[in-house]
């Protein structure tokens, strides 16, 4: 993995830990459901990127 490797499945976990521990310090209703929207997306994408390493089997 690269540093500039924004889509790599490191980076998306690393980007839903980020998002999961803001959501849980943030106390203004507005942006929490801003993170919460944000969190799904990496969440999901992270999913889908941890299915096919399984599939793979790397």
């Amino acid at each position: 993995m690269t540093l500039d490797d924004s889509e790599s499945i490191q980076a998306y976990r690393n980007r839903v830990m980020i998002y999961a521990n803001d959501l849980w310090r943030e106390k203004d209703p507005q942006k929490r459901v801003t993170l919460s929207m944000y969190l799904a997306d990496a969440a999901t994408t992270l999913a889908r990127l941890e299915a096919e390493e399984a599939k793979i089997g790397v």
